[in-house]
Formats: structure tokens, sequence, C-alpha cells
């Protein structure tokens, strides 16, 4: 949770403050313009992050993103629970192979 709670805030408040000026052209161009380097850095987190956990827990990890994409792909969970409960079902499995 300290992990995501200070980026999570800083968007809730950028969102706050840019709700009202959703409408102005400059504030809707630069925010079509800043999408592709959000992706960029949620995709290169999400990599280094995978990358480190299948280096000394693949098992763990194969399982639970194995669970993750078949509740995507089904729709049966939308992406805010889904990171929930993926990150619920990774600890409950690493307990099990703690070092």
């Amino acid at each position: 949770m300290g992990t995501y709670a200070a980026p999570i805030l800083l968007i809730a408040l950028t969102a706050t403050l840019f709700q009202r000026f959703r409408r102005v052209a400059w504030v809707r161009r630069v925010e079509l313009a800043l999408r592709p380097l959000v992706l960029a850095y949620v995709g290169a987190a999400a990599l280094a992050i995978a990358r480190d956990q299948l280096s000394h827990r693949w098992l763990a990890t194969s399982v639970v993103c194995g669970l993750v994409a078949t509740l995507y792909a089904r729709g049966w969970l939308r992406p805010l629970p889904l990171m929930a409960i993926s990150g619920a079902a990774y600890w409950l499995l690493f307990a099990g192979f703690a070092d």
C-alpha cells in the first residue's frame, strides 16, 4: 500500500484540479499528449516488478499471473479490485514459499 499511496493521491489531486478545466482545448491536448508517457512508465514498472519476482519466486508469480489474466480476460473483475486480489493471492502464496 505504501508503494502506491503517494502516486494514487497525486493522481486524484491532479484529476480533481483539472476536472473543471477539462473542456479547455490546451488541457485536453496536454492530457492526450501525456498518455503514451504514462502508459510507458506503468509498463516499465510492471516489467521491472515482474522480472524481479520471476527471478526469485517464479512459481508463485506464475500462478498469480495466470489467475489474474484469467479473471481479467473473462471480465469477472475490474482492474482495481483485481489488483487488490492479486496482491492478496501473491501474499498468501508467498507465505507458503517463504525462504
